[in-house]
């Protein structure tokens, strides 16, 4: 999807590259007040090239749309759905990479948790053999 906008005549839709597009909407919305559609679109229309105007969505109207790549000459479905038209709540507000010094952390919890498993093997060990010997003195007497 690229950018695209709602007037009073409805709602324009775009997206790249050209080619033939089943179009649906949404006008329901999730109801969680978070400006998304509840997710289940209507079919409304097959479309050849790169926008369509919605003359259902005019401004004050809640309208979400996505468009599936068709077939050009069987109409069939040939690829995923475009991510849902605006408004979404999807925004790369930044892009960096990670300093591998923070996995230090990640390190030494990992080994914290083999001297654990290390130290609670010998512990049991030694209580085991205490026990064997306890346990031959009294056949013994």
């Amino acid at each position: 999807m690229v950018a695209g906008f709602q007037d009073g005549t409805g709602k324009t839709v775009n997206w790249s590259p050209s080619g033939k597009y089943h179009i649906y909407r949404s006008q329901n919305p999730s109801g969680a007040g978070n400006g998304h559609s509840n997710g289940r679109y209507n079919y409304v229309t097959t479309v050849t090239g790169t926008t369509y105007k919605d003359t259902g969505c005019p401004t004050g109207t809640d309208c979400w749309h996505i468009v599936v790549p068709a077939d050009p000459t069987t109409n069939a479905i040939i690829g995923c759905h475009s991510e849902e038209s605006n408004p979404n709540a999807i925004t790369l507000s930044s892009f960096r990479a990670a300093d591998p010094a923070v996995n230090w952390l990640l390190y030494g919890g990992l080994g914290l948790l083999g001297l654990v498993a290390v130290v609670g093997t010998v512990v049991y060990r030694k209580r085991a053999v205490a026990r064997r010997a306890v346990a031959r003195r009294a056949v013994a007497r």
